[in-house]
C-alpha cells in the first residue's frame, strides 16, 4: 500500500512510469481516466517492492535537485 501513495506523488514523471512498466511487463497508461487505483494494484507490484521503492526515491530525488536549480537560476 505505501507504493500505491508514491506512486501518486507529482514528481512521478513520465520517465518514471516507463521504468515501472518495464519492470512491470504491463503496457498501461497512469494518465488515462480508465486507469484506476485497480489497475495499479493489478500490476502485482509488490513482487518488485525494492524496485519501485528504488524509482519513487529516485523520482524524489531528482525533484529535489530540480527545485535547487531552479532556484540558482534565478
Amino acid at each position: 500500500m505505501p507504493l500505491c501513495g508514491e506512486l501518486r506523488q507529482p514528481f512521478m514523471k513520465d520517465r518514471h512510469w516507463d521504468q515501472i512498466r518495464k519492470l512491470s511487463g504491463v503496457d498501461f497508461n497512469e494518465n488515462d481516466p480508465k486507469t484506476t487505483f485497480r489497475t495499479i494494484w493489478d500490476l502485482d507490484l509488490n513482487k518488485y517492492g525494492e524496485a519501485v521503492e528504488e524509482i519513487t526515491d529516485q523520482s524524489k530525488q531528482e525533484d529535489k535537485m530540480s527545485i535547487n536549480l531552479a532556484k540558482f537560476e534565478k
